[in-house]
């Protein structure tokens, strides 16, 4: 599956398993919103996190998650990355592979975001890169994903680095 960095797990805030959450673009909300996310560690180790509670704290979160309830526990996440996952059916690869984000079926995939930030609408991509397939998510103000597939070929071509893209020019993905 596909997936989108939410943000990175800072030190344990207090003695009952609660983290601090750093670089997250989300509030405490829309984080509460999602419920699962993905915890990989520095070392490429996994983990499926089940948020219980989160709250603001100057510029960053303070969040719960289900079976962490001890400040040893949650210390075992610092410095760790979240993910919510996209559903595609695409296979990642490992964490900081060279080439393609992941494979959807034969074709390696490229994945790039378009968080509520940016206005207008438009990602680019590295034309060297090892892909076959452009998949775009645009997560909206109100935090709905909607993602669509590019083929490579549909790229204008050029003789940049890389390749631009505008959302409103992509096809609807299927799911």
């Amino acid at each position: 599956m596909a997936s989108v960095r939410i943000g990175r797990v800072g030190r344990p805030h207090g003695l009952r398993g609660q983290l601090l959450i750093d670089s997250c673009p989300l509030t405490a909300d829309e984080l509460e919103s999602l419920r699962e996310l993905t915890w990989r560690g520095r070392n490429g180790d996994e983990r499926s996190l089940v948020v219980e509670s989160a709250k603001p704290m100057q510029a960053r979160l303070i969040v719960r998650f289900h079976g962490v309830d001890h400040r040893d526990v949650a210390s075992a996440l610092t410095l760790g990355e979240l993910y919510a996952e996209i559903k595609f059916g695409m296979k990642r690869h490992r964490p900081k592979a060279q080439g393609s984000d992941g494979k959807l079926g034969n074709d390696f995939v490229e994945v790039k975001t378009i968080s509520p930030e940016k206005a207008a609408h438009k990602v680019q991509v590295k034309r060297k890169g090892n892909f076959s397939k452009l998949l775009v998510v645009k997560i909206s103000e109100s935090f709905e994903f909607e993602g669509r597939i590019v083929d490579r070929s549909a790229l204008r071509t050029g003789t940049g680095k890389v390749a631009r893209f505008s959302w409103p020019s992509t096809p609807k993905a299927s799911k």
